[in-house]
């Protein structure tokens, strides 16, 4: 093969080099009468240069074909790992500077320190935007907004939102996992207490607490933490929530010991007002299950969270609710939103009355509460789901 390349080199350095009249020294003695007459004698050799065009155009085209087909250099590959993604990045970063250098032009020192650089400032600008974008709802807000159950916000006219806890996976320590193993799963999850408005924006969230902490102790102990700021609402509006936290001023519960959830109700319709009452509160308070599922299914990390530290963890928590918060505000077109923009018939984590209720308001406070519950229930009564 590299003879032929010599020959084919050859060829194009005879036929850029020599002059026409080589090739047409056979044509001249045959036809050695015509090429007296000018005219004719330029229109012979203008004939012969385009046939010498042609040769050297299909030369050098076999030769760029021969090139491309037998001396392509193949590059020598330098990742000869099996590994991909993850695994890969922490194989190279184990390994030596040589391969870490060819392939991200830096040394292994040197990525790891920028890559601690830029997490740690990606996650302190997500901190930054989540205290701008997950801020308290109005407490005055419209009951004409569009949405589901809209005859029922105005029945519950002081109602501002949904309160709920919800689980979220973590990776925690051997000798700490005892207190992140919740309501008797094997795995590990960190508590999550959020609030929502209607439209499946969250107004409030706290992160980091331990799995085993009952839902009703999170919102004890952030009430009484004047540092995180929990948005209290007016004296006369409220959160509503289901049944493991206290019904006082502020947080209306359902009835317990009485069907509550949504799927109770599919066969049988309420019978009673308290019945009444408790499936109407689930369908109001149902948003806050599908914001929940809507964060959830769009950030599988919720569910199989990275090795990072606690704090790091929590942090990538709230910035997936800041993210979340972003793209309902922004009203854009989003197929998570579309699909739980429906009520769900069943919680995302389930609702558990079990366990005590620790409570976090003064007996006037709670018999304020259940006086407005019994009211609403009773004013539910003539009205046909």
């Amino acid at each position: 093969m590299d003879d032929l390349a010599v020959d084919l080199k050859d060829a194009l350095r005879v036929l850029i080099t020599q002059p026409p009249q080589l090739f047409n020294r056979h044509h001249h003695r045959h036809h050695r009468h015509h090429l007296h007459h000018p005219r004719l004698h330029k229109l012979t050799q203008f004939i012969m240069d385009n046939r010498q065009k042609a040769i050297f155009i299909i030369v050098v085209f076999l030769y760029l074909y021969y090139i491309r087909r037998s001396r392509r250099l193949k590059r020598k590959r330098d990742n000869i790992s099996r590994l991909t993604g993850r695994q890969f990045t922490n194989e190279l970063l184990e390994g030596t500077d040589t391969q870490c250098i060819d392939l991200l032009r830096m040394s292994r020192v040197a990525f790891i320190q920028l890559c601690a650089h830029f997490k740690a400032k990606v996650l302190d600008k997500m901190i930054e935007f989540a205290k701008e974008i997950i801020v308290p709802t109005s407490f005055n807000p419209n009951p004409e907004i569009p949405g589901n159950n809209r005859r029922l916000r105005r029945i519950f006219k002081g109602a501002i939102g949904a309160l709920d806890g919800t689980l979220v996976h973590a990776v925690v320590p051997i000798e700490e996992q005892h207190l992140y193993r919740g309501r008797g799963k094997g795995d590990c999850y960190q508590n999550v207490l959020a609030i929502c408005d209607f439209n499946m924006v969250f107004t409030f969230v706290v992160a980091g607490w331990e799995g085993v902490a009952h839902d009703s102790r999170v919102l004890s102990e952030t009430l009484a933490d004047g540092e995180i700021g929990f948005p209290f609402p007016p004296p006369d509006k409220y959160y509503l929530c289901d049944a493991v936290y206290a019904n006082t001023r502020g947080f209306m519960a359902p009835y317990r010991n009485v069907r509550y959830w949504l799927g109770d109700f599919r066969r049988q319709r309420p019978l009673n007002k308290y019945e009444k009452f408790n499936h109407s509160h689930a369908k109001l308070r149902n948003v806050i299950e599908r914001a929940y599922g809507v964060l959830k299914a769009r950030f599988p990390i919720l569910k199989r969270m990275a090795p990072f530290s606690l704090e790091v963890q929590r942090d990538v928590v709230i910035a997936c609710f800041a993210v979340h918060n972003f793209i309902r505000k922004e009203g854009l077109s989003d197929e998570f939103f579309s699909y739980y923009d429906q009520p769900i018939e069943e919680g995302v984590d389930g609702g558990d009355e079990a366990g005590e209720i620790q409570s976090h308001g003064s007996s006037a406070n709670q018999s304020y509460m259940a006086g407005l519950r019994e009211e609403i229930a009773t004013q539910l009564m003539p009205n046909d789901n």
